[in-house]
């Protein structure tokens, strides 16, 4: 997914968390990353991502979603637009 997709995709769903009471930094943070197309970065986003204890990770691909399982066993994942993110032979 392109980072205008991505950003079209929060913009589409951030009057839907409104409406349930979320707001982006008031009672929410929405921390955005993207790797441009470099696939070596994911982990590092991902693992960006964790530092700052986020309770939440969406990929929005099978490459990111790996990328996410990898780095965390613990924090939720919501697949975007994901084939299976499962690394081979797990």
């Amino acid at each position: 997914m392109s980072r205008e997709t991505s950003m079209a995709c929060l913009g589409l769903i951030s009057p839907g968390l409104r409406d349930l009471g979320w707001e982006d930094g008031r009672n929410i943070v929405i921390e955005v990353r993207f790797a441009d197309g470099k696939l070596d970065r994911l982990r590092g986003l991902a693992e960006e991502l964790l530092h700052l204890n986020v309770s939440l990770i969406v990929a929005a691909n099978s490459p990111g979603a790996s990328a996410a399982i990898a780095a965390t066993k613990t924090v939720p994942i919501v697949m975007v637009e994901v084939g299976d993110p499962s690394p081979q032979g797990s």
